[in-house]
């Protein structure tokens, strides 16, 4: 019972660590996964006729 109990004191104070770098985890792919859908949506914006770059090429 003593293992039991020092086993569960253990666990207890190394689960914040783990709980952070879970936490850091899922805020970066959120981060990526916003930075990728901004991409899509410029290009959907740039199908539907908006410019978002300016041309320096002149006409010939």
């Amino acid at each position: 019972m003593a293992t039991l109990r020092q086993e569960v004191k253990v666990a207890q104070n190394s689960l914040p660590a783990l709980l952070d770098q879970i936490a850091w985890g899922i805020t970066i792919a959120f981060v990526w996964l916003g930075l990728t859908q901004i991409g899509l949506l410029m290009q959907g914006l740039e199908m539907l006729g908006l410019e978002f770059t300016r041309s320096k090429r002149e006409k010939v």
